[in-house]
């Protein structure tokens, strides 16, 4: 902490002379719980209410049972399970939710298929709903031909105005790209991204 706050100081957003510590009290509620592995949640809001995603499993990798749970709540204090969304022999992982520029709530999904403990390809699927109640089947997104691989992950997709954008990671080559969608379905290459690690 201290460190932080000298990096601050340095950076010219806090005063040099120290002020009175601020106690900040947090209500925390569990809104879903299981003997499965539930974790990688993402929130929105959508027609007035919030929303929850997360993935429900077995174990953290190595699966076929992974599924995604969207839990439902009017006022953020009681939640509901609003929909489960699963695909047979296909490890369902990181629900990332999002609201459509044509107003549909949208989750897109990492789809990793496993024989035994080996991964042997990765594609991310995308389910659209009107009532954020019946989610439609999941199916695969599209990756522009010029960079798509067997080994594709599509993280949480950001809209702003009519374009939807997202980061694909892929993991044979080890590098991302920024792309973007208009119908939440097809993705076309922005730009590759040079990270180093």
């Amino acid at each position: 902490m201290a460190r932080f706050t000298i990096l601050l100081m340095f950076c010219g957003l806090l005063p040099l002379v120290p002020t009175q510590a601020q106690s900040v009290k947090y209500d925390i509620s569990k809104i879903y719980g299981s003997s499965q592995h539930d974790a990688f949640t993402s929130m929105v809001t959508y027609k007035g209410a919030y929303y929850c995603a997360f993935r429900s499993g077995e174990h953290h990798v190595y699966g076929e049972d992974g599924i995604s749970r969207i839990m439902v709540s009017e006022d953020a204090k009681d939640w509901n399970e609003s929909a489960t969304i699963a695909l047979k022999g296909i490890d369902l992982r990181d629900p990332k939710l999002s609201v459509t520029a044509d107003g549909r709530l949208m989750v897109l999904i990492g789809g990793s298929d496993y024989e035994d403990k080996t991964l042997r390809g990765m594609l991310t699927r995308v389910s659209f709903s009107n009532d954020g109640r019946h989610f439609s089947k999941p199916e695969p997104v599209e990756i522009d031909p010029a960079v798509r691989t067997d080994f594709d992950w599509l993280w949480s997709v950001t809209w702003y105005g009519d374009t939807g954008y997202g980061i694909l990671y892929q993991r044979e080559t080890e590098s991302s790209c920024l792309v973007k969608t208009e119908d939440g379905i097809s993705y076309s290459l922005v730009s590759q991204l040079n990270l180093d690690g």
